[in-house]
């Protein structure tokens, strides 16, 4: 933060001071209140003061009378005096030692400009030994115009010297606008313009100017110019002051989000874009990322918008945690950030790595059910069938597919998430694996193969997915069923449901045409049989 001459370090700090010299509770009554509220800030202007007085008498020659107004700027009684006798002024000195000790200097003091003014003598006197009686006196109009004080020490002559002890904070700021509405003030830039001599936007205006609106009761400040970055730098992207002054004050509760402006919500929301994106850029750790993210306030109009912010920042760094538990432990005890959405992170990177067992896992894991089903659907199921069941012809011998069981049994907890095509997928898998593992000629308790034929005829196998892999298991289910059917009740039964049986067991559309075939001349040979 710091440059050549150190402007942004101390600029920078300077907001900070103004902060807790703002919001610093104070456990008194209210005069006694606005006595240390303001000594604070008087405390933290004389500090930028003094900073300002030194670097201009570095840079610039002043003449004595203009030290002692420089000096008075800072509210350095002692230099002043100095300064004056240095002049061999006695008189000047001790007029400048009594600044501040009582009310009544002012008003004598006024009195006798008002005297030598209705006497034609003011320029009998040296006009900068006059602008020191005309800031003693509180009469700034001349002293502000003539020196081009910064703001911070236009607004500091006010509150010494303008202004009583006991007026409040609140009496300077309205006096500092009314000297810029007249043009004898400049306006409040931030310290990157006045001391580093850097371009800015027309309408910036300083962060610390805007924070000190908060004392005034009757104007307040606008969220969208304390939250500008042009404010506080010339790094339009640079949001890192920005997200922290927005997260102290929220912390303060000085804003509620909910009761917000639309206007100020979404100079909120600008914030935490913008300063998520500047890290991104930076290339830290996902850590703080997610740390900024954690803290996005739920928005009416997006009500997922903190966890999609979450879930995408997850998805981007997952290769620089995947196999790290210390930082999954981080973001799951520390951060308290869900374990699903962690989880839906790691089942991406397995897809596009190929793991599917660790997918689905990683899907259920995020209670993405139906996607957890797509990758059982796509490449378990049939994987674990053809493996399982490769030589599998009939369903006479009890059979036990237990990969398929076990993935239907974890899929079946669920199966009210899911697609209503995605429950027909499942109950056909559950309904195959339950027969072949009953054996009985294809039969069991539950379901016989007439059901199990009446659930492959009907609407179902239109509602199931036509992928490749899809058609493929059907087509083996499809076959067990018809050539176990061909032997079901031989010599048994009323033959004409035998041969009607036959006869839409050809008609199935997964049915090979061999298969299809058999079964027509089966048919056939009932027929002539009877």
């Amino acid at each position: 933060l710091e440059d050549d001459d150190g402007i942004e370090k101390k600029y920078f700090l300077s907001i900070w001071k103004v902060i807790i010299s703002t919001f610093l509770h104070i456990d008194a009554t209210p005069d006694e209140c606005n006595t240390i509220r303001r000594q604070k800030i008087s405390e933290w202007l004389r500090s930028h003061s003094v900073w300002a007085v030194e670097k201009h008498l570095q840079s610039k020659f002043a003449s004595d009378l203009e030290k002692v107004v420089l000096f008075l700027s800072k509210h350095d009684v002692s230099e002043a005096t100095k300064q004056s006798l240095v002049l061999k002024d006695a008189r000047l000195a001790s007029l400048i030692s009594m600044a501040g000790c009582h009310t009544y200097l002012k008003d004598d003091i006024t009195q006798q400009l008002e005297v030598w003014k209705s006497n034609s003598m003011e320029d009998l006197i040296q006009k900068q030994r006059f602008y020191v009686y005309e800031l003693l006196s509180g009469k700034l109009d001349n002293v502000l115009s003539q020196y081009a004080f910064d703001w911070r020490r236009a607004l500091a002559c006010i509150m010494w010297y303008e202004k009583s002890p006991l007026d409040s904070v609140e009496e300077s700021i309205h006096s500092f606008l009314d000297f810029q509405k007249q043009g004898i003030v400049c306006d409040s830039f931030p310290m990157y313009k006045e001391f580093g001599m850097k371009a800015c936007k027309q309408e910036a205006t300083d962060t610390a100017f805007e924070l000190l609106k908060f004392l005034d009761t009757k104007n307040g400040p606008e969220l969208r110019r304390i939250l500008s970055t042009s404010g506080y730098t010339t790094d339009a992207l640079d949001y890192s002051l920005s997200w922290h002054i927005l997260s102290v004050l929220e912390g303060l509760g000085v804003f509620d989000f909910q009761r917000s402006s639309i206007e100020d919500q979404e100079a909120i929301l600008h914030v935490y874009f913008g300063h998520i994106l500047q890290l991104d850029f930076l290339g830290v750790g996902p850590e703080w990322i997610l740390y900024v993210a954690l803290h996005i306030p739920d928005s009416p109009s997006h009500s997922f918008l903190r966890e999609n912010i979450i879930c995408d920042t997850l998805s981007r760094t997952v290769s620089h945690w995947i196999n790290d538990q210390e930082r999954i432990a981080f973001f799951k005890e520390k951060l308290g950030i869900p374990s699903k959405w962690i989880s839906g992170a790691q089942a991406i990177w397995y897809k596009y790595h190929h793991f599917h067992e660790l997918e689905f896992q990683a899907y259920l894991e995020a209670e993405a059910y139906p996607e957890a089903f797509e990758v059982f659907s796509e490449h378990l199921g049939p994987n674990m069938l053809l493996n399982e069941g490769s030589a599998l012809s009939h369903a006479f011998v009890p059979f036990r597919l237990t990969g398929i069981k076990t993935k239907v049994e974890q899929l079946e907890a669920h199966v009210q998430s899911m697609h209503k095509g995605q429950q027909q997928e499942l109950a056909l898998y559950k309904l195959f694996a339950s027969l072949l593992e009953n054996g009985s000629k294809g039969e069991s308790t539950e379901i016989n193969f007439d059901e199990f034929f009446e659930r492959f005829a009907s609407n179902l196998q239109q509602d199931v997915p036509r992928t490749t892999k899809t058609k493929a298991i059907i087509a083996k289910m499809c076959t067990v069923y018809a050539e176990t059917l061909r032997y079901v009740d031989v010599g048994k039964g009323n033959p004409f449901h035998r041969v009607s049986q036959h006869i839409r067991a050809a008609k199935l559309s997964h049915v090979t045409p061999e298969e299809a075939m058999v079964h027509v001349q089966d048919a056939a040979s009932i027929l002539s049989f009877f």
